[in-house]
């Protein structure tokens, strides 16, 4: 059983909360925390299904944007540069669009620099 696996049911029997039954928010929280673990201990493609998952149930731009962004990291890691430009610049447009003003700037940094790898090619 993989990290993340485990960490999801040990919180989900601490909490001894049905996940069917929570609200969509905690659910985009428990995926994000998920892909967070994942991506920390390796494991880029369960990281970007959980992240997907999250995408799915967000209703909050703030989530989206994050969502995003660390969609995009994993692409970057991963050498997917095209890939990695779609999403930081989706993050981008949502993070202008709700004043997200303070991931702005790493946005923004973040697209300028794979723009510079793909230039490369």
């Amino acid at each position: 059983m993989t990290r993340c696996i485990r960490l999801f049911l040990i919180s989900a029997v601490l909490f001894g909360i049905s996940y069917a039954k929570q609200p969509s928010d905690t659910k985009v929280k428990q995926y994000i925390y998920l892909a967070e673990n994942c991506i920390n201990s390796g494991e880029l493609d369960r990281a970007y299904k959980h992240l997907q998952d999250a995408e799915s149930l967000a209703m909050d731009k703030k989530h989206l944007v994050y969502i995003y962004k660390e969609m995009g990291e994993i692409a970057e890691r991963k050498g997917h540069y095209t890939d990695a430009l779609l999403y930081y610049t989706r993050s981008l447009i949502l993070a202008k669009n709700s004043k997200y003003k303070e991931l702005e700037s790493v946005l923004n940094k973040k697209v300028s620099n794979i723009q510079l790898c793909l230039a490369g090619k």
